[in-house]
């Protein structure tokens, strides 16, 4: 979107770096965009985009009050963006939603767990992007994406907190049970209250 703005389309350093932060979860990589994107562009396109209860922070170094890792959001947000992503938005063009997209359905081995674990048969498109991190009473293992198949089309978030670092994991037969059955779209409800949780590592 920015890019879009500043009529500079993405250098190839800028694409692999992407490429590095939405597949692997490269830290670095989402430092460096971070600093040429900028964080007040980033709040903007959040606020743009609706995203009531989430904070973006940015601009400090990893484990400080102001480091991106540490922006906040709720399920419901998540589950907003991830349905942008897929249905379309005035904010990002039919290109760009595409692109993110492209990336989501192809994370490394490590990043395939969450909302698209156990990983699923050829006819079921998967997209995903987790994040994780230490936080004050446990980690944080967050998760969101799409899972389309059999007629079925689910966009998930999940927001979880755990003692230790534990990859978090949905009944191993839910999600591909669910895309066999029936035709009926799951309809989220937003929540009363946000229940905040970090972005870390995501």
């Amino acid at each position: 979107r920015v890019s879009r703005e500043q009529g500079r389309p993405l250098t190839s350093s800028q694409r692999t770096l992407v490429g590095r932060m939405m597949g692997s979860s490269d830290n670095a990589a989402t430092d460096t965009l971070l600093a040429q994107v900028g964080v007040s562009n980033v709040q903007r396109v959040t606020r743009l985009l609706g995203l009531t209860y989430t904070t973006i922070r940015g601009g400090g170094a990893a484990g400080s009050s102001t480091w991106w890792g540490y922006s906040t959001t709720v399920p419901w947000d998540f589950l907003k963006l991830e349905t942008y992503l897929v249905n379309g938005t005035p904010v990002l063009t039919p290109a760009e939603r595409t692109y993110v997209r492209s990336w989501m359905s192809n994370v490394t081995s490590s990043q395939i767990w969450g909302v698209v674990n156990p990983s699923f048969a050829s006819m079921v498109n998967a997209e995903v992007k987790n994040g994780w991190g230490p936080r004050t009473g446990g980690y944080r293992l967050n998760s969101v994406g799409r899972i389309k198949g059999y007629g079925r089309d689910y966009q998930m978030a999940m927001l979880s907190r755990s003692p230790s670092r534990r990859i978090c994991r949905p009944p191993t037969n839910w999600p591909r049970r669910q895309s066999t059955s029936g035709r009926r779209r799951a309809r989220p409800i937003p929540p009363t209250a946000p229940t905040t949780t970090s972005l870390a590592n995501t």
